[in-house]
């Protein structure tokens, strides 16, 4: 069973993405299976595990984001109806060899702020689904 740990604070700027993403790397290396939920609309956290560069490629590539979680509930002519599976979400982002650790990643995206702007009680369900549905597959999720 994944241990879910969400770091939150209102405030912008007090080293939430900085400290997710290296507690990820920490537990990785402590042969830990990690997924880091970006749910940060600056996507500060996707990009500071991908490189710029990486992250922009993988949204060209058409990669989902937590966006896509969200919105699939609102059924908004930018996604298509119906549920996907939350793992054509998760990018890989490294495998560390020694222990079997890896950290994997949510990205997120700049439109996330209008989806959480938009009153839906069903996105937070949708959330809590996926991450349901990823229980045995991570020691540790970050949100």
């Amino acid at each position: 069973m994944a241990v879910k740990v969400s770091l939150i604070n209102m405030k912008g700027g007090v080293g939430k993405s900085t400290l997710a993403v290296n507690l990820g790397w920490y537990f990785a290396f402590d042969s830990k299976r990690v997924l880091l939920v970006d749910l940060d609309p600056q996507f500060n956290a996707s990009q500071y595990l991908l490189g710029t560069a990486e992250y922009e490629r993988a949204l060209r590539r058409g990669q989902r984001t937590i966006w896509d979680v969200f919105e699939q509930s609102t059924r908004t002519p930018q996604v298509p109806s119906g549920r996907f599976d939350i793992h054509e979400a998760i990018y890989p982002r490294a495998s560390i060899s020694s222990g079997g650790g890896k950290i994997d990643v949510i990205l997120a995206r700049l439109e996330l702020a209008l989806s959480l702007k938009t009153p839906y009680p069903q996105k937070e369900r949708e959330l809590s689904q996926a991450i349901l549905d990823l229980e045995g597959e991570y020691d540790l999720v970050l949100i």
